[in-house]
């Protein structure tokens, strides 16, 4: 009997390594940035955070425009300082798990499992 990973073309320690390569390379890209971020410091002439703003916002665009706003301020955050460390780490994750999961070997077609004789029509 043929194993999946070798049926597949792969040996069976080739996931494992890749796997382990994004993880190292991500891991170590989000640590060298958790690193050298700056700490975050407050800008004087921030002018979206002031309570003037927000309601000047809301009045003229309503709650959407405030929510939307606030969602748009947060997102832009994730890819700056600290925050972009946290980022590439949980991405990193992502990657190593979509490369798993893309890559499990597929279970044997009922064909094949039935052993018709290697004939195809």
């Amino acid at each position: 009997m043929i194993s999946a990973d070798v049926r597949g073309g792969r040996a069976p320690g080739h996931r494992r390594a890749v796997v382990f390569g994004i993880l190292a390379v991500g891991w170590a890209a989000a640590l060298v940035v958790y690193l050298t971020a700056a700490p975050p410091g407050s800008s004087a002439d921030d002018v979206e955070g002031t309570k003037q703003y927000l309601y000047q916002m809301e009045r003229v665009g309503g709650k959407a425009n405030s929510f939307a706003s606030g969602v748009r301020l947060w997102f832009d955050a994730l890819w700056h300082g600290r925050r972009l460390a946290g980022t590439l780490a949980f991405l990193t994750l992502v990657a190593a798990g979509g490369y798993l999961f893309s890559t499990l070997p597929l279970p044997a077609s009922s064909d094949a499992a039935e052993g018709d004789g290697g004939s195809s029509p």
